[in-house]
């Protein structure tokens, strides 16, 4: 099974621990979505929106056991959701993603999120308060 993350998921010290393994990965692109930081938070959701597009990673083989971990990982905020991701070699590729469920899609923020600065400024505070790594224990 493919998936493709777009948020903290695109940080391999993340997905490792919450998937509890390690998958191969590429880059990949969604299109007619956006990511959006949900506010009053350090992590990001996308929503299907018509002309964006979402760059992200894209994980390859991720099993059954890994895949329901995930779920509880990412919670009641999204649903997995099938998507078409572009990956390297400009293969569109059939995936799973965590989109923001519509009911939800009100505490999307305007602001844009980035992997650089949650890494540098908000991994550990996120490790230690995101409410989906105690789903996990």
């Amino acid at each position: 099974m493919f998936l493709f993350t777009y948020g903290t998921l695109m940080d391999h010290v993340i997905m490792d621990q919450v998937a509890g393994d390690r998958f191969a990965s590429v880059t990949g692109v969604l299109h007619d979505h956006i990511r959006k930081r949900v506010d009053q938070r350090v992590f990001p959701a996308i929503a299907p929106r018509a002309g964006f597009l979402v760059e992200g990673r894209m994980y390859s083989n991720v099993h059954r056991d890994a895949m329901t971990r995930l779920d509880l990982f990412e919670g009641e905020l999204y649903q997995r959701t099938p998507v078409h991701v572009v990956i390297d070699d400009q293969r569109i590729v059939e995936a799973y993603a965590y989109v923001i469920r519509p009911e939800h899609e009100c505490l999307l923020s305007e602001d844009d999120w980035h992997l650089d600065n949650f890494k540098e400024k908000h991994r550990g505070h996120f490790k230690n308060v995101y409410e989906g790594f105690r789903q996990l224990d």
